[in-house]
């Protein structure tokens, strides 16, 4: 992935905010992960955004420093009082939350619609 390209698609949809990784996100990407991640906590905490969507459409694999990322976005979000819900997860994504014991944690929807909504709810 090019470093001009951000790693993350971030869009507000409404009062919801949807982030969709841009491809995998291997160790290789930790830097930035962790930098686009910074920014989308500066972001909710300027903001009164409590929902968040993470759209794994054009992902189909993701590592440790991805988990620490959601978690910490999960404990801001859960700070204010919101919700977060994933979406579209390949069945690896889905094995890596089951390894670790994360996949009761956060909704697993099939669609980014359903993830909306779901958060909505």
């Amino acid at each position: 992935m090019p470093k001009s390209q951000k790693i993350f698609e971030v869009q507000e949809v409404g009062d919801v905010l949807v982030l969709t990784p841009r491809g995998d996100l291997g160790s290789l990407e930790d830097q930035e992960i962790g930098t686009e991640m910074k920014e989308t906590l500066d972001l909710l905490h300027r903001s009164s955004i409590n929902r968040v969507v993470i759209d794994f459409s054009s992902s189909k694999f993701f590592g440790s420093t991805m988990l620490g990322a959601m978690i910490k976005l999960w404990k801001r979000v859960s700070a204010a009082q919101g919700k977060m819900s994933l979406c579209n997860l390949s069945d690896h994504e889905r094995e890596v939350l089951k390894v670790t014991k994360l996949d009761g944690v956060w909704p697993q929807l099939a669609s980014r619609q359903a993830a909306i909504d779901d958060v909505k709810a």
